[in-house]
């Protein structure tokens, strides 16, 4: 919908285009407008009508809900028996019943322009939370450890290789092979790795995928306590396929040739922690 001072300014500039010979047509064109709708903004002269679509009164649809209507639905919503529960479910709770009041979509409508669509129920309100990121700018700072099955010569059974990955270096900082899959092996480990590093004292992030052992392991207080390092289980600045480059490079013995940068590095660092002169 175009406004008054613009279809003052169209309608000028049409005219003074054919008055320097244009033709109106043409002239009309140029703007985007058809003539006809040249002749119904210029029909009664200088003054220039608005668009009738924003100033007709319409009459109210048929159906339109009434205030006792309005008011029943706010009653019922309200009530203690729907007072904690949203509108898709009060409207089927009513026609299980044989009660009909209104529609879904107008019991949201009603309960928002009565400032009452809001968080129904006793459960907690969800909130948006800015997701924790650490970013290493130094060894020791953050560290990512996770998990892998490593076949054993018997088929069907497996042994487990914890390794702890330094995110700044890309040292590792500690593994082994275990027969089990727990957090308290796995503390363990990170109790061994914070003591050969001379973490002592000092704050560290560790970072691990969600699974089971790593879940349980920065759940549970007695493994975080015996290690004494807090747990971070998604940073978004590490990311979540380091640890498993380096563990896919010890699982396959002929990585492929055209591997980019970071497998070559992981390569390399994983010979160096498992070279025997490092003890």
């Amino acid at each position: 919908m175009i406004n008054v001072p613009d279809r003052l300014l169209c309608i000028s500039l049409i005219r003074e285009a054919v008055q320097s010979g244009c033709r109106l047509v043409k002239a009309c064109e140029e703007l985007g407008l058809s003539l006809r709708t040249f002749q119904r903004w210029a029909r009664d002269g200088e003054a220039v009508r608005a668009d009738g679509r924003t100033t007709t009164e319409r009459p109210a649809p048929r159906n339109k809900l009434s205030e006792a209507e309005r008011q029943q639905i706010l009653e019922v919503a309200n009530s203690a028996e729907f007072a904690s529960l949203p509108p898709s479910q009060i409207v089927p709770s009513l026609a299980d019943r044989g009660v009909y009041l209104a529609s879904e979509s107008s019991f949201y409508r009603v309960l928002r322009s009565a400032s009452q669509q809001h968080h129904r129920g006793r459960a907690r309100q969800p909130s948006a939370r800015v997701v924790t990121s650490h970013c290493a700018t130094a060894p020791n700072q953050v560290w990512s450890w996770d998990i892998t099955w490593m076949p054993a010569a018997i088929k069907g059974k497996y042994y487990y290789w914890y390794m702890v990955l330094d995110v700044f270096s890309r040292k590792i900082v500690g593994h082994e092979v275990q027969e089990a899959e727990s957090a308290e092996l796995a503390a363990l480990l990170m109790r061994r790795a914070s003591l050969a590093e001379g973490l002592a004292g000092r704050p560290l992030v560790l970072h691990s995928d969600s699974n089971n052992v790593s879940t349980s392991f920065s759940t549970a207080r007695p493994a975080t306590a015996v290690v004494g390092l807090p747990e971070s289980l998604v940073p978004r600045s590490v990311p979540d396929g380091l640890t498993l480059t380096l563990i896919d490079l010890i699982c396959c013995p002929s990585p492929d040739p055209s591997a980019g940068r970071e497998h070559r590095t992981a390569r390399f660092h994983l010979a160096a922690a498992c070279d025997p002169r490092r003890a």
